[in-house]
């Protein structure tokens, strides 16, 4: 489900803590397109429960480690809570991605 409201278009991104990181919003939007539809259950971390439950994976946009975390709200839309370089290395079910 992830992938396809990706794909739709129907996700949101978090201004502080995914578009800040990136040139503009629609360089941020196609970014988390773009690593959504190569996302794998090998990119998992953990589900985390903030104000919503919330999927963490760590992944690699060229040579650098990010940290993405989504969830999906009722409409269905996915919301990108996080996408931003990684601060401290993320265990995932691959092995641990580094900044």
């Amino acid at each position: 489900m992830v992938k396809k409201l990706a794909a739709e278009g129907k996700l949101k991104l978090s201004q502080s803590k995914a578009v800040a990181y990136f040139n503009s919003e629609s360089e941020a939007i196609a970014t988390a397109k773009d690593v959504i539809a190569k996302l794998s259950a090998l990119n998992y971390s953990c589900t985390l429960q903030q104000i919503d439950e919330c999927d963490e994976y760590g992944v690699m946009i060229g040579t650098a480690g990010y940290h993405l975390k989504l969830t999906i709200f009722k409409e269905p839309q996915l919301m990108i809570v996080s996408l931003h370089p990684l601060l401290k290395p993320i265990k995932t079910k691959k092995g641990t991605v580094n900044p």
